[in-house]
């Protein structure tokens, strides 16, 4: 598809405020460098674990 969008999880109880600022501010960094950001094409792809075991190159 044109547009892969990537779901964050975050499992209960096991990580403090600490670690969701540590995630937050890194999120953050990601979208501040979005117009710096080329992306990546997959190259090979796998019958199974797509994502896993895929390989890609940057464009």
């Amino acid at each position: 598809p044109k547009l892969e969008l990537a779901r964050r999880t975050i499992p209960r109880r096991v990580y403090t405020q600490a670690h969701m600022d540590v995630v937050a501010e890194a999120i953050k960094a990601v979208y501040d460098a979005r117009e710096q950001t080329r992306g990546l094409r997959m190259v090979y792809e796998p019958k199974y674990l797509r994502f896993f075991q895929a390989r890609f190159e940057r464009l």
